[in-house]
């Protein structure tokens, strides 16, 4: 039985869009569990077919203010 409904081969998907932003992985911040007022290392795999300008960390510490800063 070959059902009504056989989409559109060659063709874009429907729902398709044309850029839908990046992805994230390996998101991790060292160390795992920090000292007070010890540095933290926060690192992510950042990518995207267009293109990636810059990637902002926001961040906040015991339900304090938000802060953010630029990652390198």
């Amino acid at each position: 039985m070959i059902p009504e409904a056989r989409g559109t081969p060659g063709r874009p998907n429907s729902l398709r869009a044309e850029n839908i932003g990046p992805t994230f992985a390996d998101l991790r911040h060292t160390p795992a569990v920090p000292e007070p007022g010890q540095p933290v290392t926060v690192s992510v795999r950042a990518y995207d077919p267009d293109g990636i300008a810059r990637c902002t960390l926001r961040w906040a510490l015991a339900g304090g203010e938000w802060r953010e800063e630029e990652m390198v």
